[in-house]
């Protein structure tokens, strides 16, 4: 562990000095040229404004207080989305349903933000929220070009991997890279060796993929030896949420399982068009 501090200017209002400790923005504790090398700060030395000071600082009286006098300019939206981070970085859940409630946004790009905060610590129900509900870019890159991802890598074991394969699920790209690097060799000069691995096993997709399920069968004419189409589900063993549509698989002997399942929902579908004719005539009837 470096025993140096990081004294880090700020493109917000400077305003007062904190201090935070151990690594609060990853690009603080590497360099990316003309090699890549980790040297993580035992602390930061941060000037912010008024309202990321009393987030850090101060109880959530304060925060709502610059809340409720501010004046809604540009700068201090931008000091509110920035407020965000370090609220979601301390793991002040309070302050930060307070900055959200008075519009910050959790995705702003060019900055650190909340989605960057959240993903530091592992927050999922956040990043969830973010992601699914504020519409925020999975992959949005802070001042420095940095991903969430690359927050996420500096939590410990198992709760990187956790966090990374989450961010995954809602659509980050495993093949993003970061000033140049990928995700694994990030990682690997951490030391981490074995989430490296699983980094590059998810951007391979090493592995076989499972058929999982008939999602749809269809004739592309109604003659009566006309072949099937089938449309087949795929999932990856390890990644039981993500899955892959094919709908030009040909089933073959072996695949019992999905001939019944294609059969039951070709019947199902009869039956369906069977039931729309019959109400069709007895409205017609009835006229």
């Amino acid at each position: 562990m470096s025993s140096s501090l990081i004294v880090r200017p700020t493109h917000v209002s400077h305003d007062r000095e904190v201090f935070i400790d151990g690594t609060v923005f990853p690009s603080d504790a590497f360099t990316f040229s003309p090699q890549l090398s980790y040297t993580p700060p035992d602390g930061t030395y941060i000037n912010v404004p008024p309202l990321c000071h009393a987030v850090v600082t101060g109880p959530k009286e304060d925060v709502q207080a610059i809340l409720t006098d501010s004046e809604r300019t540009e700068q201090f939206q931008r000091d509110l989305d920035y407020a965000l981070f370090f609220a979601n970085h301390l793991q002040d859940a309070v302050k930060a349903d307070l900055l959200l409630s008075a519009g910050a946004n959790p995705g702003r790009p060019s900055l650190s933000n909340g989605l960057h905060g959240a993903a530091s610590q592992g927050l999922l129900e956040q990043i969830d929220y973010y992601v699914s509900c504020c519409n925020v870019s999975v992959d949005v890159r802070d001042e420095t070009l940095l991903t969430p991802i690359i927050y996420a890598i500096g939590l410990d074991s198992p709760h990187d991997w956790d966090t990374i394969k989450y961010l995954f699920r809602l659509g980050a790209s495993p093949a993003t890279k970061n000033l140049g690097y990928t995700y694994a060799q990030i990682a690997r000069e951490r030391d981490k060796e074995e989430l490296a691995q699983k980094l590059e096993t998810y951007k391979a997709w090493v592995g076989p993929l499972c058929k999982k399920s008939v999602y749809c069968v269809e004739w592309k004419s109604p003659r009566k030896y006309t072949k099937p189409r089938f449309g087949v589900r795929y999932t990856h063993p390890e990644f039981p949420n993500e899955h892959w549509d094919d709908t030009s698989y040909q089933l073959v002997l072996g695949d019992e399982y999905l001939w019944e399942e294609a059969n039951q929902m070709w019947k199902e579908r009869h039956a369906l068009r069977r039931l729309r004719k019959r109400v069709r005539r007895t409205y017609k009837s009835d006229k």
